[in-house]
């Protein structure tokens, strides 16, 4: 699938999280804006058939994702380090403000690990296995 393609499944999206997230016409809550593209990510790699994609699509949507939000967030590898803000006591803070579920903080966390390091994750998840 072609990224224009990918951003018109995606536009709609990132409007409402802009729409949820704005404070003032002009300043938005970055960290709460983190939260919707994690979960939105988060989501999209889990069943990416939900948007009309295929996980061979996913790369290409996650450079879409990357350059929204490096536009909304500054920076590069932003969606990483949305998934790393969660992994701190600010990020902690702004989850138990959402009140996110259990299931789903536990979502976030969990691809907070592979986002972040995943090699580290990829040990973890095999001395996980090994265990049993």
């Amino acid at each position: 699938m072609e990224s224009q393609e990918i951003l018109g499944k995606l536009a709609p999206l990132f409007d409402e999280m802009d729409r949820q997230c704005m404070v003032t016409e002009h300043l938005m809550d970055k960290d709460r804006w983190r939260v919707f593209l994690t979960t939105m990510w988060s989501n999209l790699v889990l069943d990416p058939e939900n948007l009309g994609m295929t996980e061979e699509d996913l790369e290409s949507a996650f450079n879409v994702i990357e350059s929204e939000a490096e536009r909304r967030l500054g920076g590069k590898d932003a969606l990483v380090d949305a998934f790393r803000f969660l992994t701190t006591k600010d990020g902690e803070r702004c989850m138990d403000k959402a009140k996110l579920r259990k299931n789903h903080r536990d979502m976030l966390v969990y691809f907070a690990s592979m986002m972040v390091d995943p090699e580290r994750h990829k040990q973890y998840m095999q001395e996980l296995r090994g265990s049993k």
